[in-house]
């Protein structure tokens, strides 16, 4: 509460408003890799609340998501800095098509104006 009042009062604070925004990339693939590495820097405080991921399969597939502080630059090939947030498998929607991670797989990841935040899904 911006202005604590000095006694408790019957009404609650108002709830804060947000605007809920989807964020794609083209589902580029050919690279014969299994994952991806990549950076966000939100220019405005940010919360991250679900992610999808794009696959080939349209059989059963398992998705590991790490993050990290900071770029993946530089730590590609490092195990130590990673934070596994994702651990789960889900029924690929083949080619071209997205595949959502089930509800409650990913936990809302809060990011600051300009905070580096590395993804290797």
């Amino acid at each position: 509460t911006s202005k604590p009042t000095k006694q408790p009062t019957s009404e609650p604070t108002p709830a804060a408003e947000y605007k809920i925004s989807t964020l794609s990339t083209p589902l580029d693939g050919g690279t014969g890799q299994a994952g991806n590495m990549f950076d966000i820097v939100p220019r405005k405080d940010l919360v991250i609340l679900d992610m999808s991921i794009h696959t080939r399969s349209t059989s059963d597939v398992d998705v590991r998501i790490w993050i990290k502080e900071g770029s993946y630059r530089k730590h590609e090939n490092e195990r130590k800095p990673w934070r596994r947030i994702v651990k789960t498998t889900v029924r690929g929607q083949g080619e071209g098509q997205l595949t959502p991670l089930p509800e409650g797989a990913f936990p809302p990841i809060q990011l600051s104006a300009s905070q580096r935040q590395a993804f290797y899904v």
